[in-house]
């Protein structure tokens, strides 16, 4: 696990949701879910790499986000 401005980062490639069964490895899973559950209870904050989440998906967030932030 990587970090940048001490927020943990995790690749989360080994839980991508493009993944077939053959493809998917358990002790990679565990890894990578103990890497966040760390980085969850150690700082609170995650940076996960490697989501494959398309990035208007990502965008649209972001606009939801700010959207949230002016109505409250």
């Amino acid at each position: 696990m990587a970090t940048t401005a001490d927020i943990p980062v995790v690749d989360f490639s080994s839980l991508s949701l493009n993944l077939t069964d053959d493809e998917l490895d358990e002790n990679e899973m565990k890894t990578t879910v103990s890497e966040m559950m760390d980085a969850f209870t150690t700082t609170g904050f995650v940076y996960l790499s490697n989501t494959h989440f398309p990035d208007q998906l990502v965008r649209l967030q972001y606009s939801l986000l700010h959207l949230y932030r002016y109505l409250t």
